[in-house]
């Protein structure tokens, strides 16, 4: 799944659109709760940044959820 595909269904069915809030890292997103806090990030880090070789980029979103 592409960015793209994320972003347009956090938006049908949560009515969220990412929001880019660090100016240094122009790809790098978030995504709120109608309350101001965040429950997704988007990055687009350096395959050699997580552990996998080579240089190209990859997306990589970090989720928070409640676990009960």
């Amino acid at each position: 799944m592409e960015r793209k595909d994320i972003f347009a269904y956090v938006k049908q069915q949560y009515g969220t659109t990412p929001e880019h809030p660090w100016k240094q890292y122009p790809d790098y997103a978030v995504l709120r709760h109608s309350n101001g806090k965040w429950y997704a990030e988007n990055m687009n880090l350096k395959r050699s940044q997580i552990g996998l070789y080579g240089e190209s980029k990859v997306d990589v979103m970090k989720v928070k959820f409640n676990q009960e």
